[in-house]
């Protein structure tokens, strides 16, 4: 019976530092994309709408190298939120291209509203100063709009 007991508080404790283990991994690896979307996100920001197609692959491949993360399945509601500020995003970029101001203005709202989401679900799941503290910690790009601490507040949408 002690010895069942033994194997039972063993297994609780590696399913727990293996859980711990993948959720870093997931951090390290949402913060690296994150970061290389921002990045490519600004010379999009500067790119003349005839030559954003070329912008939006790239921002898609990161997309996808995100969409394909190994340890997604631990942390999937963080997965989640940042495949949607991502779609969102290349939303925006899309309609610009098309010429669909109006909706390429919506979409960027709606791209911001998601950044927030993500950045509510860093606090409560990986660091409690967000998504600029996440990336400030790592010594990693992101977009300049998170050091505004009102940043969330500044969208009318």
């Amino acid at each position: 019976m002690l010895a069942l007991l033994v194997v039972c508080v063993s297994v609780v404790g590696v399913t727990t530092w293996t859980k711990q283990k993948c959720s870093e991994r997931f951090e390290n690896e949402m913060a690296s994309l994150l970061s290389q979307f921002f990045r490519q996100q600004s010379i999009a920001d500067v790119t003349a709408r005839i030559n954003l197609p070329e912008q939006i692959a790239r921002l898609e491949d990161i997309r996808t190298t995100t969409w394909n993360m190994p340890d997604k399945s631990c942390q999937p509601k963080a997965h989640s939120l940042l495949m949607n500020y991502m779609d969102e995003s290349i939303s925006s970029y899309v309609a610009f291209s098309g010429e669909e101001d109006s909706l390429a203005y919506e979409k960027t709202i709606d791209s911001i509203n998601a950044l927030s989401d993500l950045d509510d679900e860093v606090i409560q799941t990986f660091d409690e100063g967000g998504l600029i503290s996440l990336f400030r910690s790592k010594g990693y790009f992101y977009w300049e709009g998170l050091d505004n601490p009102q940043w969330k507040n500044q969208v009318d949408g």
